[in-house]
């Protein structure tokens, strides 16, 4: 009899092991690619003199001011720029051939949660934008939310 409790007690103790190994299985999770990451910047160049048109910035650069770091170099009427996840402030040198503007955009982060294997994505809320003036001419943020790279988030008059 007490063989049989024994072989009793064993075979449930195999039962919850089993139970508690299938049960403690996460299923393989693959973050899915239509989720869009932390959003960049999208700034647009209009014609001052004719605000309704893009005006293509010649030999455009543009660098972080915190790191020194030159995101690019081109001919363009529009640019994605990141925005720094970690501080309420990123800060960019804006140059049209050697002519340089300081730019400087504050804004407020929230992170918001996708899934466990895509993790956390930074939305920005409550941008604003001020320039110097040498080329640049004026600054228009019109979107103060930025959750996609789709939408155009602020327009620059030179």
């Amino acid at each position: 009899m007490a063989s049989k409790n024994i072989f009793m007690k064993r075979i449930l103790i195999l039962l919850v092991a089993v139970f508690l190994v299938i049960t403690s299985c996460e299923t393989d999770e693959i973050c899915d690619q239509t989720i869009q990451p932390t959003p960049s910047l999208v700034i647009t160049f209009y014609d001052i003199d004719n605000p309704e048109t893009r005006k293509e910035v010649i030999d455009f650069s543009a660098k972080i001011l915190e790191s020194q770091e030159v995101i690019t170099t081109t001919d363009t009427d529009s640019i994605h720029l990141p925005l720094d996840i970690f501080n309420l402030t990123t800060s960019y040198q804006f140059l049209e051939g050697e002519t340089v503007d300081d730019i400087k955009f504050t804004y407020t982060s929230e992170q918001i949660f996708m899934s466990q294997s895509c993790g956390y994505r930074t939305q920005f809320n409550n941008l604003e934008g001020t320039s110097t003036t040498n080329w640049i001419k004026k600054i228009s943020v019109e979107e103060t939310t930025i959750n996609d790279q789709k939408t155009e988030h602020v327009k620059i008059y030179h």
